[in-house]
């Protein structure tokens, strides 16, 4: 909805005066806009995640979901960053894993190599082996993603 008004807005915004504030309006709007997911990014990056298991529990959803909204890749980022820190179990090695697996396989993105800097902690022969694999992809992309991760294990 705010990047609907925020699309119009634009349309509109040389039209006249009136149309230049609703602009500015519309874009602090969208720009300030919190959601709920802000919020346990804010408590996990504050240091809750070792207290809380409710945060912990959704940094790696968040990983497991990989969300793309307006900034979602920035948030990701920050968490990775934290993550690093801690030791996972099996299940959290999993979802770290299979998120570097599809962004080999479909979009790196600029987060990608952040992501791959996690590698050391959820390495297995397994995975070694499945990223490896994608090396010798007929896809170029894939390849190239491929080489990049390997760059890490």
């Amino acid at each position: 909805m705010l990047e609907k008004k925020l699309r119009e807005a634009i349309k509109r915004r040389n039209t006249s005066d009136l149309a230049w504030k609703d602009w500015k309006l519309a874009a602090k709007r969208f720009h300030e806009h919190r959601t709920e997911v802000h919020d346990l990014v804010e408590r996990f990056l504050a240091g809750e995640i070792n207290q809380n298991r409710e945060v912990r529990e959704f940094a790696f959803c968040y990983l497991e979901v990989d969300p793309y909204f307006f900034r979602s890749g920035y948030l990701l980022e920050r968490i990775v960053r934290k993550l690093k820190k801690l030791e996972f179990t099996d299940a959290q090695k999993a979802i770290v894993q299979a998120l570097i697996l599809k962004r080999i396989n479909t979009r790196a993105l600029r987060n990608f190599r952040e992501i791959c800097r996690l590698m050391p902690k959820i390495e297995t022969e397994e995975f070694r082996d499945r990223v490896r694999a994608r090396l010798e992809s007929d896809d170029p992309s894939v390849r190239h993603r491929a080489e990049l991760a390997a760059a890490y294990l």
